[in-house]
């Protein structure tokens, strides 16, 4: 309880501070990054910038158009998988993504309850997960979503007698 309600304290400092134009908080730094996004986007929409965004966060720095803790930051990951993939791969990337979520929740409707639940609930995780942080571009999260979707998505393709 002591925990949430600390969270839920810092979280109420922080929407006052971008209330007040201070996007220097954790949030404030997240929501510059999901601004910066689209206009990276839009120079490169198809196959994106790949590690060359980095290039342009730095000259965009030295402009003064971001901060210093904003570069540090979003040349790393803009903490959202979606608006990351545009970016870094563009919309091939995103698809890409959007099918690695979309594939076992199309194999669930011929899986049995117990599992098709199992499935929806990681691939929402995974999902959430994906609007605040880029968990795919870890290998530990992606081996453990993958570990535990493939064994479930596979069951119902193999043939009862085998």
């Amino acid at each position: 309880k002591d925990k949430i309600n600390e969270r839920y304290n810092q979280t109420i400092y922080e929407i006052k501070k971008i209330q007040s134009d201070d996007y220097s908080t954790s949030v404030g730094l997240r929501l510059q990054m999901w601004m910066l996004a689209p206009e990276l986007i839009k120079q490169k929409p198809i196959l994106g910038h790949g590690q060359e965004q980095r290039e342009i966060l730095k000259d965009k720095l030295e402009h003064g158009e971001i901060s210093r803790p904003l570069y540090h930051y979003a040349s790393a990951h803009f903490h959202n998988q979606f608006l990351d993939k545009m970016v870094k791969s563009g919309i091939i990337g995103v698809i890409l993504v959007i099918g690695l979520l979309l594939y076992p929740l199309m194999t669930v409707r011929k899986s049995p309850p117990s599992d098709a639940y199992m499935v929806i609930g990681l691939v929402s995780l995974f999902f959430i997960a994906g609007l605040t942080d880029v968990p795919f571009n870890h290998p530990q999260p992606l081996m453990l979503y993958l570990l535990f979707l493939v064994p479930i998505c596979s069951r119902c393709k193999r043939v009862t007698n085998d």
